[in-house]
């Protein structure tokens, strides 16, 4: 069955995000690309020497093949308040080391804050170490954490100030090509919280035992914490809403329940999302929230305060029952995923991609409320050929109504 297309990208989505169905179930891809600045990410459609050299060449190479796309809009970054002093150094042949230690402290007005790492064969940040990565959850990795007593979460309230002039120029300079490509190309403008401060990184600052202790004994200091990613949070939201996007896209990939229990959760991040959803709404766009993995415990929470859309929903390695979430919210929340990146994608092989694929449009899409993607990227490892029988099996089974 050939698919039908009678609407452009942007009604086609935001039809789906406002629970209707659309004339098919929207494919929007989250592509994560070098040229974003990750570096284990994929920029390309099929020619890993073709990268896409910005936004306009990626929406045009997803339309091209008949998905759906978006334009990013990132906010102007908070720049390191004047005085830090920054030190690094690289200490070798370390006494019960296997691998070099990098070390990097951050000198604040309020306190030194620390990191120490193992320059492990595969650390991608050289003799250096980035104030968060992923890479600081390992404990193979990293030796000593930035966050380990109160006096360090008062340093790192003092390590950054407000964008510059110079940042806000730029920003406004992005804001209105950005605005003018998604009107160019009638695809969603998305409002992109990823490279900014977020709560995921109270996980990558904390060991993880230390967050857990803190949070029984010591409440009040992941409070502080928290309230501080709030600021700058809601500061890059109130400059993405004030452009008119459609939809924030905020990271929650480390706020599920493997690390914040329902209880921790209601009691810590809840309020405060629910205030980025309040301010979300008052500018009459929708509020996105990340989380690939263990969201199902977090549901009704999610669903009480207001997140109206779900990037994650991963049968294979986020344990999300499909058929459940969309009994139980699937006219509340929109969710946007369905199949698995890594594993089916990057494996195969062309049935399991075939089924993952029909099952989850058979699922998910009666009723609108879901847009499908893999969870939650593709790699530049990932095979074109699999991600092309993705596509033709979506051309064969999106159009609605949804057959059974």
């Amino acid at each position: 069955m050939a698919l039908k297309s009678t609407m452009s990208s942007k009604e086609r989505v935001l039809r789906a995000i406002g629970h209707e169905e659309p004339d098919h179930v929207p494919l929007l891809i989250k592509w994560y690309g070098r040229s974003a600045g990750n570096l284990d990410t994929r920029g390309f459609m099929q020619d890993r020497h073709r990268m896409w050299r910005n936004q306009g060449e990626r929406v045009e190479a997803n339309l091209k093949l008949g998905l759906d796309s978006y334009v990013d809009l990132h906010g102007p970054q908070p720049s390191l308040a004047e005085g830090i002093r920054i030190n690094w150094w690289l200490e070798e042949n370390v006494p019960g080391e296997l691998y070099p230690l990098v070390f990097k402290e951050w000198e604040t007005s309020k306190g030194v804050l620390s990191q120490v790492i193992r320059r492990v064969r595969d650390w991608p940040y050289g003799n250096d170490i980035p104030l968060f990565s992923d890479w600081q959850l390992s404990r193979g990795v990293a030796k000593k954490r930035l966050w380990e007593t109160a006096e360090d979460i008062e340093a790192f309230a003092h390590l950054f100030q407000g964008p510059g002039r110079r940042e806000v120029e730029e920003f406004y300079e992005r804001a209105e090509k950005a605005r003018r490509h998604a009107d160019e190309y009638q695809v969603v403008l998305m409002g992109n919280l990823h490279d900014g401060l977020s709560f995921d990184y109270a996980l990558m600052g904390f060991a993880i035992e230390r967050l857990v202790l803190l949070r029984m004994r010591e409440p009040h200091v992941i409070r502080r914490l928290l309230d501080i990613l709030q600021g700058h949070m809601m500061r890059a939201l109130d400059w993405m809403l004030h452009e008119g996007v459609d939809f924030v896209f905020v990271p929650g990939w480390y706020c599920n329940a493997q690390f914040w229990p329902p209880k921790a959760f209601k009691e810590f991040l809840a309020p405060l999302i629910h205030e980025q959803v309040l301010a979300t709404h008052h500018k009459g766009a929708k509020y996105n929230l990340v989380m690939s993995a263990d969201a199902m415990p977090l549901l009704p929470v999610l669903e009480q305060i207001g997140v109206d859309m779900l990037f994650g929903p991963d049968p294979v390695q986020g344990r999300w029952d499909l058929k459940k979430v969309k009994e139980d919210y699937g006219d509340k929340i929109t969710l946007w995923g369905g199949t698995n990146g890594p594993v089916t994608l990057g494996f195969g092989p062309r049935e399991r991609i075939q089924q993952e694929t029909r099952d989850a449009i058979r699922t998910l899409g009666p009723g609108g409320g879901f847009i499908l993607a893999p969870m939650d990227q593709v790699f530049d490892h990932t095979p074109w050929e699999n991600i092309q029988t993705m596509i033709e099996t979506w051309r064969t089974a999106a159009n609605y109504p949804i057959a059974a």
